[in-house]
């Protein structure tokens, strides 16, 4: 964290800012964070993105609206089909400006030996969606920027209905290296112990390499003992996975 930021607050510097002084510093930040990662030895660097700023709170009406409305109620979906609309129109400039500032980052990382993971978020104004994803990872092609899997995000954006998570990892799976493990409850109750909340992990663990590393991801009300128990039924379920 940057010394000037008292508060847990990975986002306070965006790729996505139009201030050129906050993207600057975010990739100094990201450069000092890949010099460290080199220092203890990791192999990877989780990376936030940045968030359309002009639509900001966006994913928070539609979740009010969700919880009242449910899914398939049709006031929600025309409040998400707007939404949808705004986001798609002001994506692909964001996106380039991203994609700018990521260069000279993944050069760096092979430099180094390490590999840049993007990491999928929940709210809907954050970069990149899941199609703009795919297409940046195919735009560089390279081993040294990748796709980190975060369980709980996805599984928000299902309940949402902005996205399929089975489907989804059937798409990104060749480009995925690694996942945050945490179980969810609907619509947007994260970092759960696994087997605490909803996702269907027997379905969707499958759908990604078996090498994948899982790096718990969890809130600080977990108690030591219940995070073991989810420890020991996962080998057993997932014998093959990391």
């Amino acid at each position: 964290m940057p010394l000037e930021v008292l508060t847990d607050n990975p986002d306070c510097y965006e790729f996505t800012s139009q201030r050129s002084s906050e993207k600057e510093r975010a990739v100094r930040l990201t450069r000092q964070t890949m010099e460290t990662a080199v220092e203890f030895g990791a192999r990877f660097v989780v990376l936030h993105l940045g968030r359309i700023t002009s639509i900001r709170g966006m994913t928070d009406s539609l979740l009010d609206t969700l919880k009242v409305k449910g899914v398939a109620d049709r006031d929600y979906n025309r409040a998400k089909l707007v939404a949808v609309r705004k986001r798609e129109a002001q994506g692909p400039a964001v996106l380039e400006r991203v994609t700018r500032l990521l260069e000279p980052l993944v050069e760096l990382a092979s430099t180094l030996g390490l590999t840049l993971v993007v990491e999928n978020r929940s709210d809907f104004e954050a970069v990149p969606t899941e199609r703009e994803l795919l297409a940046l990872l195919r735009r560089f092609d390279t081993i040294h920027l990748r796709y980190w899997h975060d369980f709980g995000h996805a599984q928000m954006r299902e309940s949402l209905g902005l996205l399929d998570h089975a489907q989804w990892l059937r798409e990104i799976a060749p480009f995925a290296v690694g996942a945050h493990l945490q179980d969810a409850r609907w619509p947007d109750e994260d970092h759960l112990i696994p087997f605490e909340g909803s996702i269907p992990f027997d379905q969707l663990v499958p759908l990604l390499p078996s090498s994948l590393p899982y790096v718990l991801e969890l809130s600080s009300r977990a108690t030591p003992e219940a995070i073991q128990a989810a420890v020991t039924k996962w080998k057993t379920l997932f014998a093959n996975e990391s």
